[in-house]
């Protein structure tokens, strides 16, 4: 039986559209829900991720001050003692107070890198700053390290590090361990060599806010340490558990997998519920103890979405079967209406009435097909020639007829017209593009009339700018001292950007000093290699062309401008540049009259003041170098007498007389002192090192040094070892300066009997 066209057209649609539809419904059924699945992993994946990322960056923020403090710290080695204990339990009090999740801070110092006198390998000693109680300062390890101890580790390690988890007190009276913490460590280095520890203690209940970030809504966060420490989690009866307690860390390998700084996942059941696991790690700076962040989400949560999907999709499915057995007869109805569509539009035509509307949208590979393309083909020229045609009445002359055959008579017309018509506007533009021009930079010179920087910096940008340019540079001729010219840039512009930069060029240098010799135009296409480069922020690349024209008036060369552009420059615009440079010739030679004229007037007036000036400061330096005289005169007759006054004080007391510095040296001292020390290695002196004269107790005579530089004063006895029964009654007292630091150390020493002292 033979079909009509809209029963055959019925059928090929119908069944083509319940094909494809199957394959694409069962295809989504049976895909989505492993897919949703999937995606739903990578989410869970992500959110720990990045939840860890942000877990790290407190942490990281910790290790940040500690790092900071070990380097302030490490500042104060070399200082006194009683500074330095000062300076670093005002740093610790600093950062206790600035941070509210600080319990305390604390820095151990090896005392071998405190005190050049201690030649041992341990003994440190530590200064300690609570919240909630007195700072305490005291000495450790002076019998050796303990092995295996957290200092110790570190002390070998040398690398920043955040403790696993425990229990300390609150610093109250109760002296219970109430706080569950860490302590945040960081070494401090000097020379390669550990010098010390400096960090402090946290409470890591600051760490509970990782218990509500839940990528789905019944999932759960918690935070571990690198040995498997629950450190938060949303059942606070965890906290301070092992992982082991949640899952059979034994099968699954978790803990060491944690210590190991892995990110791994797996699937579960916890109490009878699919669960899907995920741990991410937290490195903590160059520790090689990193921590994780745990994540689990429950499968049901997982695949909520896939089933909404699901249902929907069966819902839709037949939905769509029934839309298509109804479009199907909709559209095989619709297929024979091109024919009488077909009509219609040659009726059309043939008033005139060129509309893309009426266009027929038949796709059919028949008679029917390719009269209907014939006819759409057909349309499309004639609407192009007509928008073509009022284009051009609108003088829009840079519109494109598109492609049009050889015996397309009214299309070679049409684009005949139209270049006639672009010739003549093109040659009315560039006449006024060109006296525009002129005009323009005839006004900034009149308005821009003093030849600074920034006055030859609005010439060339504005150059730059109407040429369409990239990059530009002004240079005008100049004398030395010598007489000799010489080529100076005194402006330059490159992609709206002002260039400070100071060039001078020889005459006869390069491609611009050989335009002055030439005193005509040089437009170079191919450049030599290197010449110059122009700058954007796409980088940067050589130009296309480099135009450079001489600024000529009356045949003498006054200046060059140079321009480079990433196009070409046509004729008229070199001729555009000649003229300007004309016109700034001109206004340069009438502004060099101005400025010698008037610099001559300055430079008489200038000298005139000059000499006033040179007069009046004459007459005050010789009044302040009498007062100068005065004050000398009399700072030296009160110096005599100071001195005078000591002298006598020294030579007329019975007491022997020693003032030492900081080096041990001997600054002043009487002659009851020289014969009082008769037993040293040499003669007491000034300048002489005291504790190198000593033939014995140098030690004790150092320590009691260093006790005096230290601000304590000491007083003891000391027998004179060539008179027996004489004994001296000793006194040692620092002297401070106005800062308070101690200066010199004073020693007095008046003569005993040894019974009078028993």
């Amino acid at each position: 039986m033979k079909l009509k066209l809209r029963a055959k057209l019925s059928l090929s649609i119908a069944a083509v559209f319940l094909v494809t539809y199957v394959i694409i419904i069962g295809y989504i059924i049976i895909n989505t829900q492993n897919k949703a699945i999937a995606d739903a992993k990578d989410l869970a994946n992500q959110y720990a991720l990045r939840n860890a990322n942000d877990s790290k960056a407190l942490l990281a923020h910790d290790l940040g001050v500690a790092g900071t403090m070990a380097a302030a710290i490490e500042q104060y080695f070399q200082e006194h003692d009683s500074m330095r204990s000062e300076a670093v339990l005002r740093l610790l009090l600093g950062v206790v107070q600035q941070d509210d999740r600080y319990h305390s801070t604390w820095a151990s110092l090896e005392l071998n890198a405190l005190d050049g006198g201690w030649n041992k390998n341990y003994g440190r000693k530590r200064y300690t700053v609570y919240r909630s109680k007195d700072s305490v300062v005291d000495s450790l390890n002076l019998d050796g390290d303990k092995a295996g101890s957290l200092y110790h580790n570190l002390k070998l390690s040398g690398k920043e590090e955040i403790t696993d988890p425990y229990s300390f007190s609150e610093y109250s009276s109760t002296n219970k361990d109430d706080v569950f913490g860490t302590s945040v460590c960081f070494p401090i280095m000097r020379n390669g060599a550990f010098a010390g520890l400096v960090g402090m203690d946290i409470a890591l209940n600051n760490f509970d806010f990782i218990t509500r970030i839940k990528p789905y809504e019944h999932s759960t966060t918690f935070l571990l340490a690198n040995n498997g420490t629950i450190v938060a989690h949303q059942n606070k009866e965890l906290i301070g558990k092992t992982v082991a307690d949640i899952f059979n860390s034994a099968e699954l390998e978790i803990a060491g997998s944690i210590r190991e700084g892995k990110f791994f996942s797996f699937n579960t059941n916890l109490q009878d519920e699919a669960v899907y696991v995920t741990f991410a790690p937290i490195q903590l700076g160059g520790s090689d103890h990193p921590w994780a962040l745990g994540t689990i989400v429950h499968m049901d949560d997982m695949t909520m979405e896939t089933d909404r999907i699901l249902t929907y999709s069966i819902i839709i499915s037949i939905t769509g079967l029934i839309i298509l057995f109804l479009l199907t007869g909709f559209i095989s109805g619709k297929i024979i209406q091109p024919v009488i569509h077909t009509s219609k539009l040659l009726k059309e035509l043939s008033r005139g009435n060129v509309d893309s509307k009426l266009k027929l949208a038949i796709n059919n590979q028949d008679e029917l097909g390719e009269m209907a393309h014939s006819l759409n083909t057909l349309i499309d020229s004639l609407e192009q020639k007509v928008q073509f045609a009022t284009s051009i009445g609108e003088n829009k002359l840079d519109t494109q007829i598109g492609e049009i055959d050889r015996e397309d008579k009214l299309g070679i017309a049409l684009e005949h017209m139209r270049n006639s018509l672009k010739q003549n506007n093109e040659q009315a533009e560039l006449r006024n593009w060109f006296t525009q021009g002129i005009a323009e930079f005839s006004e900034i010179l009149r308005f821009n009339n003093d030849e600074t920087e920034d006055f030859y910096f609005i010439i060339i940008r504005n150059l730059v700018k109407y040429l369409k340019a990239n990059q530009g540079g002004i240079f005008l001729i100049h004398e030395d001292g010598g007489g000799k010219k010489y080529l100076e840039l005194m402006g330059t512009y490159a992609f709206d950007r002002k260039k400070h930069l100071e060039k001078k060029i020889e005459i006869g240098e390069g491609i611009v000093g050989q335009c002055v010799l030439e005193a005509d135009t040089i437009y170079l296409e191919q450049l030599p290699e290197n010449y110059v480069r122009i700058t954007s922020g796409l980088g940067d690349a050589p130009p296309n062309s480099v135009l450079i024209v001489p600024l000529k008036l009356n045949s003498e060369v006054l200046g060059v401008v140079e321009l480079a552009s990433f196009k070409r420059f046509r004729k008229h615009e070199i001729e555009f540049v000649e003229k300007v440079g004309e016109t700034i010739a001109s206004f340069i030679f009438s502004h060099n009259i101005t400025l010698r004229t008037g610099k001559l007037l300055e430079e008489s007036q200038k000298s005139t003041e000059e000499l006033k000036a040179a007069e009046e400061e004459m007459r005050q330096n010789i009044e302040e170098l009498e007062a100068t005289q005065e004050a000398m005169h009399r700072l030296h007759a009160e110096s005599q007498q100071s001195e005078l006054i000591l002298r006598a004080i020294m030579e007329g007391t019975e007491d022997a007389v020693l003032a030492l510095n900081a080096d041990h040296k001997i600054i002043a001292l009487n002659d009851e002192m020289k014969h009082s020390f008769k037993w040293v290695k040499g003669k007491l002196s000034k300048g002489e090192n005291f504790l190198h004269l000593l033939k014995e107790d140098q030690e004790l005579w150092q320590e009691r040094c260093a006790t005096v530089f230290a601000g304590q004063k000491l007083s003891f006895n000391s027998a004179h070892t060539t008179t027996p029964g004489l004994v001296y009654g000793c006194s040692m007292t620092p002297v401070h300066d106005d800062r308070g630091t101690v200066k010199f150390a004073l020693l007095l020493m008046s003569r005993k009997t040894k019974e009078s002292v028993a």
